[in-house]
């Protein structure tokens, strides 16, 4: 376990072993004390494995929200977030690589490509770094590096009593010909697709495993796409199945989607 911060990698990487069907959690604060951001290079001998790293924010006693973030795309220099939607965007940029990241950023809202407060940074070799891009609605955000990178954003949501809570959105992969996307039994939210031409077909999956006819959305080539999986049965909608095989990527190598 590698730890990445904004000034390169943080001593040398932790060891640790994982019994079969178990898991481990490793406490990162004592590891990397005083670093602002931090991303988790997980290398694996002898097995696989699947991890998640949980943040947690305090204001003094006030809770400011808790999340669990997982891995996204592989590392790539090029990487797409899609799908944010809310106050106080904040982007997290690692750089594998053993040499300096040099990154560019463009944002895509529902109307087409709009201003954000940075449009490059660099980030240096096994670190990470961080830009806040503001308030944004339906947005996706491309990065193109001249290394192998990965990326991923957090959004934020206003609570009760000045509470507060956020999510983090990962980069995706780009769209497959047919791909399925589990859905929360709970709360609602919408699929965001990237900027792109042709169209995307979705189908339900209810509770007895059968799908709707499939809907056509038309993507847009110069802002995000949003769509409702609600809008493909009157009934709970478990899952969607999405087919990409009519679309490309107009802003990006491919589209890219997210539920959120």
């Amino acid at each position: 376990v590698a730890l990445m911060t904004p000034s390169g990698q943080r001593g040398e990487p932790t060891e640790v072993s994982i019994k079969a069907g178990k898991q481990r959690a490793i406490r990162l604060g004592g590891l990397a004390g005083g670093a602002e951001s931090l991303a988790v290079d997980v290398k694996v001998d002898g097995g696989v494995v699947s991890g998640s790293l949980q943040e947690t924010v305090l204001d003094g006693l006030t809770p400011k929200g808790i999340d669990l973030a997982t891995s996204g795309a592989d590392a790539d220099s090029q990487q797409v977030v899609t799908g944010l939607n809310g106050k106080d965007a904040r982007l997290r940029v690692a750089n594998p690589s053993d040499d300096l990241a040099e990154v560019s950023l463009k944002a895509y809202g529902p109307d087409g490509e709009i201003d954000i407060p940075r449009s490059s940074m660099t980030v240096v070799a096994h670190g990470v770094a961080e830009a806040d891009l503001g308030d944004l609605e339906a947005t996706s955000v491309i990065l193109d590096s001249d290394q192998s990178i990965q990326a991923s954003a957090f959004i934020g949501q206003d609570g009760e009593k000045g509470s507060a809570d956020f999510g983090s959105v990962n980069a995706t992969d780009t769209l497959a010909d047919s791909q399925i996307m589990a859905l929360p039994r709970t709360g609602t939210g919408k699929l965001y697709l990237s900027p792109g031409q042709g169209q995307v077909q979705v189908s339900g999956m209810l509770d007895d495993g059968s799908l709707t006819e499939p809907q056509s959305i038309d993507l847009n080539p110069t802002g995000t796409t949003e769509f409702s999986p609600a809008e493909v049965s009157p009934d709970a909608v478990r899952a969607i199945v999405i087919s990409g095989e009519n679309a490309s990527g107009s802003q990006s190598d491919g589209v890219h989607a997210s539920y959120v």
